[in-house]
């Protein structure tokens, strides 16, 4: 099957002309009369004399094309639409009519080609051979006449020889595939061909479009391919970052060759300064402070341009090449002598000249130039406005965009703003025809407004450009409704800018349901605004709170990201990277842990080897995603696995304040912080305790340069070294770093009582707890009284919170007290402690039981030493009853207190003469420490002596003298060896 009697092939492409033919096929014009647009068709033409076995291979070589191309979807590779079989096995490509010429054959015309055209030629087959290379196709055939060119757009075709992973190969062994004089030395040397082949490829593209010559040339092909695998071109007379990537990757050895990255950098700075193209970043906040979550969003917006305003900028032209200022120079001459006449002329020839050096990037020179065709088209609206205003308004536009493009946005601001009146003033008289540039010129004004963090005056200015543009589409929508997406999106940042969260959503929402309805009808050309648009409402609805509602529109922005990063790893693989940080942040704030870590990881994955390309620009964003990810494995007890994530963000963060100080170091700070923490969970305090450290010595500069920031930082980073020091027993260390807690925390909490005292109370009854370990008991009695006076505060205001605070700082201050031997006021703090343990016991049993069996025994204590043993004695037995049970549950650990409980309460019974009571008692300590000393004989066998004393005493008190000598008997022998060993 091929083109039939009627030149139609496969019922529905019917041939309208011949594109180009050669030996082995021919391109065809074709017009689909399915979908109604004209196509290229490529046939496949075989000589006859080569071998059935020959004619396979050449067949499935083009269905691998089809395969390979079909599967990469990027603006700068050909489209391929359908794959046609003929009867006889041989297959017709059908693919995207490109309307332009190719590059081979504008260097026929002109030899060689400006550099920065180059350049720019350059970069889009480099993120065309990316987007390939990123779906494992090499394309293995680069050269000028496989690059099209269609105005600014650069194609890339022909992957008829193009290696793709995982299919089986269709080459012969010592067959070489490619074309000579574009191949690199690994192709012509049988190698493996991997993507940097075809960056030698297009080195050797750029190097014949830069020289008007090839890199290399010889007589035969044997001796070309001699001198492409050991000889150095010679070098290329571009100079500058033209010339070091053409010498930079034709480089014999592949390894040694530029990066996508570097090729990328050294081009752009030949190209110059692009469109019209602006951000607006929105931050969010951090979850929590040791989360330290920031997010940047970063949105395109920015001027649609007037028709004479369109294209990209072009290759830069010596100014004596430009004939619109010949054109100038004529009709100023002219307007000297007969100004009404040629005025007019001369203002159009100036717009002219200003367009073209607008679209050359010599933005500098088209400012005067544009000034000056302003000026003259005023002085004829003055006396001719209905002829000449809408011509003064399109001046105006665009000087204010010159302006902007040289950041000159103070002065393009009253430009914009007149331009703007005098659309309004048309567009009253003729909206059919004027409204539209209306919009657009008060699009302009908003971003300039932004742009001078004037979002007050900008908002009235967006609203009505939205306004405008909503009816615009509701008439003619496939024109206008992109307008409206992007005015509702520059109205979104604007409301965002000014903190209005709660009128950005709606507005944001609709901007999602216009884009997607866009990239529904076109996805090649608005999904990614779709996406951008997902992530501007995620983050409005995080301002909000919203989580749930920003849970599936982040998943969705993820799902958009991650074909677009397939396809343009270099310019959606950051996009993609930020997106699945939102999601992560989002799955946090919904406590849905386990579903972050893996959304988290990748993000990391993602900025790994973006940081690896650029770590001038990526790192940040690494070591931001690596605590973050450390936060997540935090959160799921998983800190085995956070230790080495927290290590390798601390190590990128030290040297990022190494390089910036001022802008890092709080986040150094915080990451020590952070790794400092999961040392201390995993036991490793030895290595905690300098990590610790540094954490506080980088927060206290921090606080003595910003105190009402990071003062808070500072006390909170004293307290967490105060707790690892503790634990390592070094409690004279400790004390200076507890006592500069607290004297942090009392000033914070002086001036916000409601969020600081918790943190005072905490930091006086950790210092409490320090100067008890040192034996400086008078010292710590105040600092526990304090601690206690301000838990005594917060307890009446939130008891659910603070009543065990209370109660435990109560049993502390009791224990102080006791050690001073101030029983008498100990007595009131144990006997306050013990009423609320008995109500956190009815609503905590298992948690505060423990608690109240303890209070329980220090309140006898106190009685006891108070001689108030009537008292001390229900008390006792409370204790006693409390401990009966817990030990019956977990008899390891609560069979010791009981036996102490016991021997406490035997104490009393016989201070109150209770004798046959207290006989019981005596047993069942004696009974419980025989057991416990049998297990553990050098801790307990003292006890046990010291039971079956008091029990041989009750005995003998009940005239049991024979029991009781027998009791004392082995009281004794167990002293006996006490004292032998």
């Amino acid at each position: 099957m091929g083109w039939d009697s009627e030149g139609v092939l496969a019922g529905r492409y019917r041939r309208l002309g011949l594109i180009g033919q050669g030996g082995m096929g021919a391109v065809w014009r074709a017009y689909d009369t399915d979908l109604e647009r004209e196509v290229a068709v490529k046939e496949l033409r075989v000589p006859e004399q080569v071998t059935e076995q020959e004619r396979r291979v050449w067949y499935a070589r083009m269905q691998r094309e089809a395969r390979a191309a079909a599967r990469l979807r990027h603006p700068g590779i050909v489209t391929v639409y359908d794959r046609v079989m003929g009867e006889d096995g041989r297959p017709w490509i059908v693919m995207e009519l490109i309307h332009g010429q190719s590059l081979e054959h504008l260097l026929t015309e002109r030899q060689a080609l400006p550099e920065r055209q180059i350049a720019a030629i350059g970069l889009a087959m480099l993120e065309a051979l990316s987007a390939a290379h990123a779906h494992r196709v090499v394309h293995r055939d680069v050269k000028p006449a496989n690059v099209l060119l269609e105005g600014d757009r650069v194609v890339l075709t022909d992957f008829g020889i193009a290696a793709v992973e995982g299919d089986a190969t269709l080459t012969r062994t010592g067959t070489v595939l490619g074309t000579p004089a574009f191949m690199s030395p690994e192709q012509i040397t049988g190698r493996a061909v991997t993507a940097a082949s075809d960056l030698w490829s297009l080195a050797a593209t750029l190097y014949a479009a830069v020289e008007g010559r090839l890199p290399f040339n010889a007589p035969t092909h044997g001796a070309l391919f001699i001198a492409i695998a050991t000889q150095d071109p010679a070098p290329p007379g571009c100079g500058g970052p033209l010339a070091q990537v053409l010498n930079g990757l034709l480089r014999k050895d592949p390894a040694d060759r530029l990066s996508v990255a570097q090729v990328r950098a050294l081009l752009t700075t030949v190209t110059g300064p692009g469109p019209d193209v602006q951000a607006r970043p929105a931050d969010r906040p951090p979850v929590a402070r040791t989360l330290s979550y920031t997010d940047e969003l970063t949105s395109v917006r920015g001027p649609m341009p007037f028709p004479d305003d369109k294209g990209r900028p072009q290759p830069a032209r010596a100014a004596k090449e430009l004939p619109e200022q010949e054109a100038v120079a004529k009709y100023r001459e002219l307007a000297k002598a007969a100004p009404d006449r040629y005025r007019p002329d001369l203002a159009k020839s100036l717009r002219n000249l200003g367009s073209t050096l607008k679209r050359l990037g010599r933005h500098t020179e088209a400012a005067p130039v544009r000034q000056e065709a302003v000026a003259i088209y005023r002085g004829l609206a003055e006396a001719d406005p209905g002829r000449y205003r809408p011509d003064l308004a399109l001046a105006l536009h665009n000087l204010g965009f010159t302006l902007g493009e040289l950041a000159r946005h103070a002065e393009a601001a009253p430009v914009k703003q007149e331009a703007v009146a005098i659309y309004r003033g048309l567009a009253e008289a003729d909206p059919g025809r004027y409204r539209p540039d209306l919009a657009l010129s008060l699009r302009n004004l908003g971003n300039t407004l932004w742009k001078l963090d004037r979002f007050a005056e900008e908002l009235p200015v967006e609203q009505e450009a939205v306004a405008i543009y909503r009816p615009l589409a509701d008439a003619a929508p496939d024109r206008y409704r992109p307008d409206l997406a992007l005015a509702l999106r520059n109205l979104g940042f604007t409301l965002l800018k000014l903190g209005r969260h709660g009128e950005a959503a709606p507005v944001r929402q609709e901007a999602v349901a216009i884009y997607r309805r866009l990239a529904k009808a076109d996805p090649g050309r608005y999904r990614p605004n779709l996406a951008l648009s997902l992530r501007n409402l995620g983050n409005t609805l995080w301002k909000l709170d919203r989580f749930a509602e920003e849970l599936p529109v982040e998943q969705e922005a993820v799902a958009i990201y991650r074909p677009l990063a397939d396809a343009d790893p270099g310019r959606y693989r950051p996009d993609l990277a930020q997106s699945l940080s939102n999601l992560g942040s989002t799955l946090l704030r919904l406590d849905r842990h386990g579903e972050a870590a893996p959304v988290r990881q990748e993000a990391v994955a993602i900025y790994r080897r973006l940081a690896d390309a650029d770590p001038g620009r990526y790192r940040p964003n690494l070591a931001q995603s690596l605590s973050n990810l450390g936060s997540t494995l935090k959160r799921l007890d998983r800190h085995a696995e956070a230790a080495p994530v927290r290590q390798e963000a601390v190590a990128i963060y030290r040297r990022l304040a190494e390089a910036d100080a001022d802008r890092y170091r709080p986040d150094l700070a915080l990451a020590l912080h952070n790794l400092g923490f999961t040392l201390g969970e995993l036991g490793r305090n030895a290595e905690a305790a300098p990590v610790k450290q540094e954490a506080v010595t980088t927060y206290r500069p921090l606080a003595d340069a910003d105190p009402g920031r990071y003062r808070p930082d500072l006390a909170q980073s004293l307290s967490n070294l105060g707790n690892t020091l503790w634990k390592l027993d070094r409690f004279a260390e400790e004390l200076s770093v507890e006592q500069e807690a607290v004297a942090i925390y009392r000033p914070l909490a002086d001036a916000d009582p409601d969020r600081y005292r918790p943190n005072l109370a905490q930091s006086l009854r950790n210092l409490g707890f320090t100067l008890g370990k040192l034996d400086r008991h008078a010292e710590a009695a105040p600092v526990r009284q304090e601690a206690v006076a301000i838990y005594r505060e917060l307890a009446e205001t939130d008891p659910d919170r603070y009543r065990p605070n209370l109660a435990l700082s109560l049993r502390n201050l009791g224990f102080t007290l006791w050690k001073l031997d101030r029983f008498a006021e100990e007595l009131s703090v144990e006997q306050e402690a013990v009423p609320l343990y008995r109500r956190l016991v009815e609503a905590d049993p298992d948690r505060y039981r423990p608690d109240l069996a303890q209070s329980l025994s220090n309140l006898g204590n106190t009685l006891w030493r108070l001689d108030r043993h009537a008292e001390a004695a229900p008390v006792r037995q409370e204790a006693v009853a409390i401990y009966r049970r817990l030990a019956e549950a977990e008899p390891d650990r609560y069979r010791p207190n009981l036996a102490q409980s016991l021997h406490n309460l035997g104490l009393t019974l016989w201070k109150l003469d209770r004798f046959a009571e207290e006989l019981s008692v005596e047993q069942e300590a004696v009974a419980i420490r025989r057991g416990l000393a049998e297990a553990d004989p050098d801790r307990y066998r003292p006890d046990l002596a010291q039971s079956l004393s008091n029990l041989g005493n009750t005995l003998k008190r009940l005239d049991r003298h024979t029991e009781a000598t027998s009791v004392r008997q082995e009281a004794d022998t167990i002293r006996q060896q006490l004292g032998q060993s």
